[in-house]
This record gives C-alpha cells, sequence and structure tokens, in this order.
C-alpha cells in the first residue's frame, strides 16, 4: 500500500513538472509581443478540440433502445440522439452503410484533435508571425488555395488557384481543422495521428501542403518547434496527454481571459 502511494505521488508530481514546464512556455508566449499574435488562436483551437472531443465520445457511445413502449420520454430522447448522431456524421462525412466496427474505426479515425503546437507552428510559419497581408487582411493563417467558387477570394494565384480570404481567424482554423480531419487531403495526417501524436513524427504530414521545396518549408515549422516552443524532438505527446493538455490550458487560461482576443 505504502508503494502504491509513493507511486502514485511520483506520478502526480512528474504530471506537474510537466505542465509547469508548459506553464511558464505559454507565460512566455503571453509576454512575447512577437508571439501575441498566436494567443488569438490558441484559444480557438483549443475549444475547438474540445468540441472534438465531445463529438467523438458522443458518436462512440452506443445508444441502446430497448425499452418498454411506457417509456415515451426516453423513446423520444433515444431519437434525438439518433438525429444528433446523425447531423454528426454527416458533419465529418461519415457515411452510416458500415458496420460497427467499421464505422468506429472511421470516427476515431476522422473525429480526433489536432497537435496544438504543430497547429501553432504551422500558422505563425505560413502568416509570418501575423505580417503577411493575407493574414492580417485576409485572416489566411495558412496560406491555403482553392479552386471552389465556394469561398470569397483574395487574390489570384492563378487563372484557376485563387488564395481564400476569410471572414474572421476562427473560419480560417476551422477550415483547417476540416482540410485535416475530413478531406483526402489530411489522410497522411490522421494515418500518422493514429501511431504516434508528437508534433515532429507529425510533421511530415504538412508535406501535402508543399509539393514544391518540401523539406525547406518542414525545416522552418521545425525551427519554430524548436526555437520559438522549446519543444525537444525526444517529447513524446500522445491521445491521453493531449486530452489532459487541452483540458489543463482550457482552464488555466481560456477561464481566466488570458488570451487576447484581437
Amino acid at each position: 500500500m505504502k508503494f502504491i502511494l509513493i507511486l502514485f505521488l511520483l506520478t502526480s508530481y512528474i504530471f506537474a513538472q510537466n505542465l509547469k514546464e508548459k506553464n511558464e512556455i505559454f507565460e512566455q508566449m503571453y509576454n512575447n509581443q512577437k508571439l501575441k499574435f498566436a494567443n488569438m488562436a490558441i484559444p480557438i483551437i483549443i475549444k475547438k478540440n474540445k468540441e472534438i472531443l465531445n463529438d467523438r465520445n458522443f458518436l462512440l457511445t452506443e445508444i441502446v433502445d430497448e425499452f418498454p413502449d411506457t417509456f415515451m420520454s426516453k423513446k423520444f430522447e433515444i431519437e434525438k440522439n439518433k438525429e444528433q448522431k446523425r447531423k454528426l456524421l454527416s458533419k465529418y462525412l461519415i457515411e452510416d452503410n458500415k458496420n460497427k466496427t467499421l464505422l468506429n474505426e472511421e470516427i476515431k479515425n476522422k473525429v480526433a484533435p489536432l497537435n496544438l503546437n504543430l497547429i501553432l507552428a504551422h500558422l505563425l510559419y505560413e502568416s509570418n508571425f501575423g505580417q503577411k497581408e493575407i493574414a492580417s487582411k485576409g485572416y489566411n493563417f495558412f496560406n491555403i488555395s482553392t479552386n471552389s467558387k465556394k469561398f470569397e477570394n483574395f487574390y489570384n494565384n492563378n487563372d484557376r488557384i485563387f488564395t481564400i480570404k476569410y471572414k474572421d481567424i476562427e473560419s480560417s482554423i476551422h477550415h483547417y481543422f476540416d482540410l485535416i480531419n475530413i478531406y483526402p487531403f489530411g489522410e497522411k495526417y490522421r494515418i500518422l495521428r493514429n501511431q504516434n501524436f508528437n508534433a515532429f513524427d507529425l510533421l511530415t504530414s504538412l508535406s501535402t501542403f508543399y509539393p514544391e521545396n518540401t523539406n525547406y518549408h518542414l525545416n522552418n515549422i521545425q525551427n519554430i518547434l524548436i526555437n520559438t516552443f522549446h519543444m525537444k524532438k525526444s517529447e513524446k505527446n500522445d491521445f491521453n496527454k493531449a486530452k489532459e493538455y487541452s483540458n489543463y490550458v482550457y482552464d488555466k487560461y481560456i477561464k481566466n481571459n488570458l488570451f487576447i482576443k484581437k
């Protein structure tokens, strides 16, 4: 019993030290003028990850509908949950025509959080820490282009490709989440995420953004992870730690309004 208590205290201490270190990094970011731009993005990313985790938990929870006819209120609740599940599956472009095992595998593949540090590093690199015109005026922080007419265009890259102009930073980040989590564009990220949630391991998946000079761009993003966020390549960040850390940052910073909103 004494050994178990010591082990528990040691584990708690290690986790607390890890959060303390992360806490210091965010304090540095908050007090660094160049990085205050990132403070606009962090609460949006954290809230989006929490929303995704809630959707994931809901979709993976089995809806039991074997109740007697007398339980009308329960039946109403069940139908409501079924409708909510249909809407969420549609939201993540998941077809509900598979067996339970395959369906759950696709849910786990598409409905999962993104790595916070990697998003920030990518955002800071592509926007030049918020200094690029497409970021400051078009809220396009990832330099995303399209040939679709459903987006407002910022300017032409050529006759068919346009750089997207978003209405705000939240729209930009949410579209980035969709590209990675839902569409074929992010399949490489999703495959790697299922194996390891470490930012450095996931970095190679961003090659889909850079068909040319791939290593040059990825090295620059990696330098931000190392020099700006003081991350080490050996640092691991698995899925469960990501959930704990998202909750920690949300409770510590966002609830206390420690981030700049604009």
